[in-house]
């Protein structure tokens, strides 16, 4: 393969595959670090989050995976973002519109549960604290203090119209700002739902990856119709074998 060529990869193998005829789809980064955009990724910058990463190709939902997610300046990692960089960035190489959404409630809850955790934390166990303090119990402090100053906006408007995410992604402009230091118990009922919707949609737009330096694995190749699944022997030729990185899987 490609990745990681510090090891020694050069990516022989595919000019080797493609001199005896076979295709070989342009090999591209997988699990690997992806550029984002979206306002607040330099806030978030080297803060970590436990998410459900939805990957949304076109504003439909492919796959999605629960895990931590790290924030950069310039895009996002961990385990979960990169278990979904090879469909990401296959879509983003045939120029769709590829996003990330992020909800920041613990795995699997219903919208009820995670209505009701979010009241829980701010109205009856945020007596005597800030909003920032009461969010702690879901997110920490650093978070909360972005996530305030920086969430309200387009994103109400887009949550009638049924839209997965914000139309400006990441966290939209502060048409109205919350302030940090507010009692947790005067927030208001248009303020919770508007709260509880960018933490279930923390949206960042995909615009490519951090390349095959820091790349774990690579993707296309040759393509599978091309090998004998039960040996990986080449159709094409007898007595070559073709497996690893060089395939597309």
């Amino acid at each position: 393969g490609l990745a990681a060529p510090k090891s020694g990869s050069t990516g022989d193998g595919y000019a080797f595959a493609k001199s005896f005829g076979h295709t070989v789809i342009a090999p591209y980064p997988a699990l690997v670090r992806l550029l984002c955009k979206g306002r607040g990724l330099k806030k978030l910058s080297g803060l970590r989050a436990r998410a459900t990463v939805r990957l949304l190709i076109a504003n439909k939902e492919r796959c999605r995976e629960y895990g931590e997610v790290q924030f950069n300046a310039d895009g996002l990692s961990g385990i979960p973002v990169m278990s979904l960089s090879r469909l990401a960035l296959h879509a983003v190489a045939q120029n769709e519109d590829v996003r990330i959404a992020l909800n920041l409630f613990p795995q699997d809850l219903t919208e009820e549960e995670e209505r009701g955790l979010l009241s829980e934390l701010i109205y009856t166990n945020g007596w005597g604290k800030t909003l920032k303090e009461a969010l702690t119990g879901l997110i920490s402090e650093e978070f909360a203090e972005v996530l305030l100053r920086d969430v309200f906006g387009k994103q109400v408007s887009e949550k009638s119209r049924g839209s997965h995410v914000s139309s400006v992604g990441g966290l939209s402009s502060a048409a109205g700002m919350m302030d940090t230091k507010k009692a947790a118990s005067q927030t208001s009922k248009k303020e919770f739902e508007r709260l509880h919707f960018a933490i279930t949609n923390l949206t960042f737009q995909v615009v490519g990856s951090k390349g095959f330096d820091a790349a774990q694995t690579t993707a296309g190749g040759i393509p599978l119709r091309e090998i004998d699944a039960a040996t990986f022997e080449s159709k094409l030729q007898k007595g070559l074998y073709l497996c690893g990185e060089l395939l597309d899987v």
